[in-house]
């Protein structure tokens, strides 16, 4: 299997989980011995805002060069935002970065949809096909969920942030055939929760796996 490599620290819990879901998978598919288990190399980078007005990409670049350098045939950024960057990002490196808005459309065969993550996933229509109807969140949760995600992220009033995750997805699960939970923060969140919920850490972890 081909070395798999995870530029992560965007943020780091949810980089932690991403990881644990590749054994996971892999457990799945009969993986029992330490040497069946694929190489992962995970480099966790104190990782800038990427769309702040004057975003600094360096580090992201410099993650990516070192993932190359160490081996890495195929990239994953533990970060749904980031893959609206996904072509400046590609042209830094030689190594393929799964392409994640494409896995997405793959699984993604129901009709109404409710996209949970963070405002420039959910506004700049990242996950948004032709042919599907979405439901949409306000503006008011668009931003509360933004301030849940945020603080998740630095482990702040986890237990709160959590909950009002728990409850928005609750409140729109049977007006939405799907939940596409599309933030990794918030997969973390969700992941024991009985909703019907498709999960991008999932579909990222299943195709590190090809």
């Amino acid at each position: 299997m081909k070395k798999i490599g995870i530029l992560g620290g965007i943020g780091p819990e949810s980089t932690a989980e991403l990881y644990l879901r590749i054994i996971q998978k892999a457990q799945t598919k009969g993986v029992r011995r330490n040497t069946d288990y694929p190489h992962i190399i995970i480099n966790s980078i104190p990782a800038p805002e990427l769309f702040s007005k004057n975003p600094n990409l360096k580090p992201y670049i410099q993650g990516f060069k070192a993932l190359e350098k160490a081996g890495a045939k195929k990239i994953l950024i533990a970060c749904n935002t980031a893959y609206l960057l996904l072509n400046t990002f590609q042209k830094t490196t030689k190594i393929p970065i799964i392409n994640l808005r494409r896995e997405v459309k793959k699984k993604l065969t129901a009709q109404k949809i409710l996209i949970l993550g963070t405002h420039n996933t959910i506004k700049q229509g990242l996950f948004r096909f032709s042919g599907k109807k979405y439901i949409e969140l306000t503006d008011s949760e668009i931003k509360k969920l933004d301030k849940a995600i945020f603080e998740l992220n630095q482990g702040k009033n986890k237990k709160k942030n959590e909950l009002f995750v728990i409850n928005l997805a609750k409140k729109y699960s049977k007006k939405a055939d799907k939940i596409l939970v599309a933030c990794t923060e918030l997969s973390v969140a969700l992941k024991n929760q009985k909703l019907p919920i498709i999960d991008t850490m999932d579909i990222l972890a299943e195709a590190a796996l090809r």
